[in-house]
């Protein structure tokens, strides 16, 4: 009886929980909760997967325009400085020949391609005359040079006055038009290691100082560039130009809270057979002085300021170096300038374009020209491909250049022919290019364009005119007027 009393009791309590319409109460989520609960999980990782992409390009773009801004004033800097390199592009002093001709009064001064080619052009033994030109004319059809637009260089010469009509003078010049035209803002690394001992030794006015880092042999240092590999010959106790700044190297203090870079002139294998890393125009480590590389007519030994040095450790009373050490070289693909002038009959120049472009060399295939027609009432041309098939490099938001007038363009928009086209533009047209901007002619760019459009028809039949479409064009940047300064008149 008292078994039973207490299950009906138990049966009791158990009945006496609370239940809510027929169900039991209980804590918990739902299926569909959880669903939600992914739905929006996975929204959210998808809206990050779409946008980061978009936030990185935004970036990219961001830098681009920053370091081409940097590239802009740099040479507004240099123009203030050397008005000349606009008016005579050649530097042979004759200012009038520029201006007189109306067909030559739009050129292109481009230091980097200018002498890149041509250094090409004395190494080239196939057709170095076809090359050469590729040197003083902007576009070509795909092997000789289109002789519409002029392309200058600064006329630089080397400090024996040779203006690179042999190999070594010619390569020389190359490294000064890049240092005069890239941002040189980039190094990449090749070494990162520490010094093991320091170079020391007495200078001119009897001190002690360092003139170069002891690296472990167990870093690999040879074929390491530097000033002295570099090569650049020497005319009577002259390099043929000063250091470019192709390669440096950066000391740290011991806390690394302090830095100095150096110009890199010479790796060398000591007796020890550790490498000595030397900054030095004593560039043997010997005490005298061996080559004027920046050509100031002095013994630059460049002793390592106190403020990187540590007390005498090796005993030789000598306060010593211990440092991290960074071996660098310019970065090969940077950002550099090239002007696009327009002068007036007077001599004045009407305009001037800084275009900042970002490349990693000077390639012909990138100044391919193709026919074209541009019209002063319409932002719309078209574009001929050749007819061994080679296309344009046409991409939106990038920049076409009428080499007829000397102009650039943005491209908003870019149509290619449709496999089943009709009308007489697409029968004479493989691209429909939408300009952001009218053109502004001053030369006629195509008879198509005559009538205010580019139709594709023209009364007396059509002619072309020539455009170009170079990438890596970060952006144009117009500079406006500029008159004839009075030194130069």
């Amino acid at each position: 009886m008292r078994v039973l009393r207490d299950n009906r009791e138990w049966i009791a309590e158990v009945r006496s929980i609370s239940f809510q319409g027929g169900i039991l109460s209980r804590a918990g989520i739902t299926l569909t909760e959880v669903l939600m609960a992914l739905m929006i999980m996975s929204i959210g990782i998808s809206a990050v997967a779409v946008l980061f992409p978009i936030s990185m390009l935004r970036s990219l773009q961001a830098n681009q325009l920053t370091n081409g801004a940097i590239v802009k004033y740099n040479v507004e800097t240099l123009l203030e400085v050397a008005p000349s390199m606009i008016f005579d592009p050649d530097g042979d002093g004759d200012l009038r020949e520029h201006f007189r001709n109306p067909a030559t009064r739009n050129y292109i001064i481009d230091p980097v391609s200018f002498y890149t080619h041509n250094r090409d052009a004395l190494e080239d033994s196939s057709s170095p005359a076809a090359t050469m030109q590729l040197a003083g004319w902007y576009g070509n059809d795909g092997g000789n040079a289109i002789q519409v637009m002029q392309r200058f260089g600064l006329g630089l010469k080397t400090t024996d006055g040779n203006a690179g009509t042999n190999i070594s003078s010619a390569t020389a010049l190359q490294y000064l038009a890049t240092a005069i035209a890239n941002q040189g803002d980039g190094w990449e690394t090749q070494v990162d290691t520490v010094a093991i001992e320091d170079v020391t030794v007495k200078l001119p006015d009897g001190s002690l100082g360092i003139i170069g880092a002891v690296v472990s042999s167990e870093v690999d240092l040879s074929g390491t560039p530097s000033l002295a590999s570099l090569g650049i010959p020497f005319v009577g106790g002259r390099p043929l130009i000063a250091d470019p700044g192709l390669f440096r190297v950066v000391l740290y203090s011991e806390n690394g809270k302090r830095a100095q870079a150096f110009p890199l002139t010479n790796v060398i294998l000591l007796p020890s057979g550790d490498w000595g890393i030397m900054w030095s125009e004593d560039i043997d480590g010997d005490g005298g002085f061996d080559a004027d590389f920046n050509d100031n007519d002095a013994a630059d030994f460049r002793p390592l300021p106190a403020e990187l040095l540590i007390p005498d450790v090796d005993s030789d009373g000598n306060a010593d170096f211990r440092g991290r050490v960074l071996i660098q070289s310019r970065r090969m693909n940077d950002y550099n300038w090239f002007l696009t002038v327009r002068r007036r009959g007077d001599g004045a120049v009407r305009s001037v374009d800084v275009v900042v472009r970002y490349s990693d060399g000077v390639d012909p295939t990138e100044e391919r020209v193709f026919q074209a027609s541009f019209a002063g009432g319409s932002s719309v041309i078209g574009v001929k491909k050749w007819a061994d098939g080679t296309e344009p490099n046409i991409l939106k938001g990038k920049f076409v250049f009428d080499i007829v007038n000397a102009r650039w363009y943005r491209i908003q928009d870019v149509q290619e022919k449709p496999l089943f086209a009709s009308g007489s533009f697409w029968s004479n047209y493989d691209y429909l290019v939408t300009l952001e901007t009218t053109p502004r002619l001053k030369d006629t760019a195509g008879t198509d364009g005559l009538d205010g459009s580019v139709d594709g028809s023209a009364p007396g039949g059509l002619t072309f005119g020539a455009a170009m479409f170079p990438p890596g064009i970060v952006d144009v940047y117009p500079m406006g007027s500029i008159g004839i300064p009075e030194e130069l008149k």
